[in-house]
């Protein structure tokens, strides 16, 4: 097989497979895109964790409040669009993923108990500690509403 650097750069992730032969001196070779693109037209999904948040409403009616011109079905499936797209960066810079988070702040509050254990821990450590115990609290139950 042979690819030259124009070819790498059109099919980023394209990965082959020599194949065994069977009646031949040559092995076939199957080749493909292993990573499969994010289509456009994602499907929305509307998150329950989203209600529990104390900003949700305050997003969802300032997107809504914009002003929009023409018909009124069109003025709601405008509005409808917008909403979605601000939802979606919302989402993002509100929740992030949600698993990872979850993951890191239990290992910070394990190290954080660790520390607790050794016995020599200030009233701002204790403070914190609870704190990060709180947090790691909030993220399961977002996790669990997701």
């Amino acid at each position: 097989m042979l690819c030259n650097a124009n070819w790498s750069y059109t099919f980023p992730g394209w990965k082959y497979k020599v194949v065994s032969r069977i009646c031949s001196d040559h092995s076939p070779i199957m080749g493909g895109i292993i990573s499969i693109p994010r289509p456009n037209n994602m499907p929305f999904k509307f998150f329950n964790m989203w209600c529990s948040h104390p900003k949700f409403r305050e997003v969802v009616m300032e997107s809504w409040q914009e002003p929009i011109m023409g018909h009124s079905l069109y003025i709601l499936t405008q509005k409808l669009k917008r909403l979605k797209g601000v939802l979606k960066k919302w989402n993002k810079d509100t929740f992030g993923n949600i698993r990872f988070k979850v993951e890191e702040e239990t290992k910070r509050l394990e190290q954080m108990h660790e520390h607790f254990e050794s016995g020599n821990v200030s009233e701002d450590f204790v403070m914190n500690m609870v704190d990060q115990e709180n947090q790691v609290e909030l993220l399961l139950q977002q996790s669990q509403e997701f």
